[in-house]
């Protein structure tokens, strides 16, 4: 079986491309990471690398070798800082993803009641697109994810915490007549299906424009101040110091922020993130920033 060296070479490999960069990040000679991956491929039973005049490049065998690489050089670093943390009284982590609009809308009152069910716990965040966050979760990266559904890889489970609609927001006059600023498609095709659909309804008529896009709702705001169009928001979401030009305009779309996990991850510091989701709902609390005290 293939050690952490092993794991650490072929990432080392993959990312320098070149057997004499990676073997010097790696504190070895090239004729031992050469023997090596020699060792390796044999072990493995399929080649890894394609060696070139240009370099060295992962074979579809090796990229997927190294994607799980990836995540056993994590889970033996998670170890090392989870032996820490217990030896000084620390709890367990929990790795948390979020986009931004789910940052504004629903994370504090959760991770306030989540806070005080874990005063042990430790927390990382991570922020991202509902499509990173989605691809991160899949693989192990982090925990649960607070994102907009749909998800669509297999393994994932997502529970719908709130609907808010969407409006078209104007921050500047020279952006009225055009398109609303849209998102990567491949990050959110079922957001810009409706984004197109707006678009006919609002200005069958007007001039075509070029596409605009912005994986954020920051970038979205930018872009709209700059005068390349509406930008598409979340009701109550913050400007940012822009001024509005126009009254926002009703879209008829809604967006949905859900908590994402892993169906099979069933540790109890998990559960304990969704039944603070639980707690805050039942309680009839309004969504977002957590209370002072």
């Amino acid at each position: 079986m293939p050690d952490l060296i092993d794991h650490a070479a072929s990432v080392a490999l993959a990312e320098e491309q070149h057997f004499g960069r990676a073997a010097k990040r790696l504190g070895i000679s090239q004729p031992a990471l050469t023997s090596r991956l020699r060792r390796l491929e044999a072990a493995v039973g399929a080649r890894l690398f394609e060696r070139s005049r240009s370099g060295v490049r992962p074979t579809p065998a090796g990229a997927a070798f190294i994607e799980g690489s990836r995540r056993t050089l994590d889970a033996a670093d998670a170890s090392v800082e989870a032996a820490r943390a217990a030896q000084d009284g620390f709890g367990e982590m929990l790795r948390v993803g979020f986009t931004q609009i789910a940052a504004h809308q629903v994370m504090a009152p959760i991770l306030n009641q989540f806070r005080a069910a874990n005063p042990d716990a430790r927390l990382s965040l991570s922020e991202g697109t509902s499509a990173s966050l989605e691809r991160d979760l899949e693989i192990g990266t982090i925990d649960v994810a607070f994102l907009h559904p749909p998800l669509h890889a297999t393994g994932l489970h997502s529970r719908e915490l709130l609907r808010v609609d969407l409006e078209c927001r104007f921050l500047h006059q020279e952006g009225r007549d055009r398109p609303p600023i849209g998102a990567p498609r491949h990050k959110a095709p079922v957001l810009m299906g409706e984004v197109d659909r707006l678009w006919n309804r609002l200005a069958l008529d007007a001039p075509p424009a070029p596409p605009i896009e912005a994986d954020t709702l920051i970038g979205s705001l930018v872009l709209s101040s700059a005068g390349y169009g509406a930008a598409l928001v979340v009701a109550g979401f913050p400007s940012f110091g822009f001024d509005d030009v126009a009254a926002p305009e009703e879209t008829g779309l809604t967006l949905v922020t859900s908590i994402g996990w892993r169906r099979l991850d069933r540790r109890p510091i998990v559960k304990s993130m969704l039944l603070a989701c639980d707690s805050v709902e039942k309680a009839g609390s309004s969504f977002g920033p957590a209370p002072r005290r």
